[in-house]
């Protein structure tokens, strides 16, 4: 009795609580309902993805990237079905066309930080994960990155040059600066 959007919600309920497969058939019942709705079969497509069901989420994703070949969101989950079928070069590709369109896209961007710093390019890993970090504050990323290529990421400046990041001293105004 649920319209396509309380499905999609449902669906996400049921996989945070470790019920994937209600959540894949809650996802299928939310596409039934409503097939002309592009986030609905991505959405879908990437349960498949998650559940390690690769080869049912390619030819979703390219039905709609053929419609939306501008969709980051269809590219990147496009990205993550090839890079679970283990196509690293076609991941590769995806991921790149993403990033033309969404050069922020926090995503794509951490995992073309960590494809950097595991082919030895550490400089360009590092411009990735600062990217990443205009979006989003993960710090997992950073020390992934720097595991990886075993150079010290100075995360402090990252976030300092992070726009979404106040630069005011609430300390100062209201007055903490005054205990010791």
């Amino acid at each position: 009795s649920q319209n396509p959007a309380q499905l999609q919600s449902s669906s996400i309920a049921h996989w945070y609580s470790d019920k994937p497969v209600a959540a894949v058939l809650l996802s299928i019942e939310s596409v039934l309902k409503n097939p002309d709705t592009a986030i609905a079969w991505n959405n879908l497509a990437a349960l498949f993805n998650m559940c390690n069901l690769e080869t049912k989420s390619v030819p979703i994703l390219k039905h709609w990237l053929e419609k939306l070949p501008q969709s980051s969101l269809l590219l990147n989950n496009m990205r993550q079905a090839w890079l679970g079928l283990g196509d690293i070069p076609v991941a590769a590709g995806y991921l790149k066309k993403c990033l033309e369109v969404d050069s922020l896209n926090p995503e794509a961007n951490r995992s073309m930080a960590l494809i950097c710093a595991k082919t030895n390019k550490p400089q360009e890993a590092e411009e990735y994960t600062k990217k990443e970090q205009q979006i989003t504050q993960r710090e997992s990323t950073v020390k992934q990155v720097e595991k990886i290529t075993e150079t010290r990421l100075n995360i402090y400046l990252i976030y300092l040059k992070n726009p979404r990041i106040p630069k005011e001293n609430f300390f100062h105004g209201i007055g903490l600066e005054k205990f010791v």
